[in-house]
């Protein structure tokens, strides 16, 4: 090996901590992958993960050890190599991630087109009613079946819609835009209920919660107010 100590085309390294250049041999069997996962060059931690499959056991342990790296980009080399297999020491693994960080592993699933006609503002979901909601500067609230994927229907503001927000039985929507007013909607009869005054510019965001009767709303006038509910109805 030359004096610099750089591998060359023809040698073969022990796992370490620098860099190991392309179609180079690594040695060190087991331990050299373990060396290669410390090492600071993430395309090292990245390559050793698939190489160490090929040592059994010991081998498979390092990457469901692995699955909870520091590094996104190990976990999901990780999670790859390891989602299609079916011992059950892999599969009770992947289910303990899924339970401990149920948002780690998430992947584009569709995408929903011809929805608003100009900028989108806000968004909200439904569990209670399977729904995606949506709003934006075009004055449109809309309803999506998260299922099919199609366009339930759509509430219709007088104005840009900035915020929204629903309650858990998903049977109120509370919204808040640019005309500076908050207003209540009632989703089973898809109707305005109440408009709120109050605020002296642009509201930004608003905030519903059922348990408290509390409708929150925060404006560009720099301040935030509440209003609470008193029986059914809500006083602002």
């Amino acid at each position: 090996m030359p004096k610099n100590n750089q591998p060359q085309k023809s040698d073969a390294v022990l796992g370490g901590q620098n860099s190991v250049p392309a179609n180079i041999a690594v040695l060190g069997g087991l331990e050299g992958v373990q060396m290669r996962l410390a090492s600071a060059n993430l395309k090292d931690r990245v390559s050793a993960i698939s190489e160490a499959l090929k040592y059994g056991n010991a081998g498979l342990d390092l990457v469901i050890e692995s699955l909870r790296n520091k590094s996104w980009q190990v976990q999901r080399q990780a999670y790859l190599l390891l989602k299609n297999q079916n011992e059950s020491q892999i599969k009770i693994a992947l289910q303990e991630l899924k339970t401990s960080y149920p948002y780690r592993q998430v992947h584009h699933k569709y995408t929903l087109n011809d929805g608003h006609s100009q900028k989108f503002a806000s968004l909200t979901i439904s569990n209670a009613r399977n729904m995606l909601i949506t709003s934006s500067e075009d004055s449109q609230i809309k309803f999506w079946n998260l299922d099919t994927k199609e366009l339930i229907y759509t509430l219709v503001n007088n104005s840009s819609v900035k915020s929204i927000s629903i309650d858990s039985d998903a049977q109120f929507l509370v919204s808040g835009g640019n005309d500076c007013l908050v207003k209540l909607w009632n989703l089973d009869t898809k109707e305005l209920i109440h408009t709120f005054v109050g605020h002296s510019s642009s509201i930004e965001s608003v905030s519903l919660n059922s348990y408290c009767r509390l409708i929150a709303s925060g404006s560009l006038d720099k301040t935030v107010k509440n209003r609470k509910s008193n029986g059914t109805n809500i006083k602002a």
